[in-house]
């Protein structure tokens, strides 16, 4: 059977790593990471799941694939929180920082 849910899901497919966009009344969710579950085709929203086990209902249009970047979604430490893009002078910096213990 396809993992392909029925109705205007937008394309997605269940178990597809998505990245969250342009919502309004949640906008702490803009840029988290999460699993496709479930598509509800009378709601016309998918069920995503944090890493945290979290569910949210939401819509096709909210949702885009996760890019390569931190794309391991189990175990991610981008998958509820919003990603941000890290530079190479932070990251030269963070290493830096790490290696001398301060």
């Amino acid at each position: 059977m396809a993992a392909h849910a029925s109705g205007d899901d937008g394309g997605f497919c269940k178990g597809t790593l998505v990245e969250i966009h342009g919502l309004v009344g949640a906008k702490e969710l803009n840029g988290c990471r999460g699993k496709l579950q479930d598509y509800d085709s009378i709601a016309d929203r998918w069920h995503v799941e944090f890493d945290d086990a979290s569910l949210k209902k939401l819509r096709p249009s909210n949702l885009r694939v996760a890019t390569s970047h931190g794309s391991s979604w189990e175990g991610s430490e981008n998958s509820t929180t919003p990603v941000e893009p890290q530079t190479d002078a932070s990251s030269k910096s963070n290493n830096k920082l790490n290696a001398t213990g301060t």
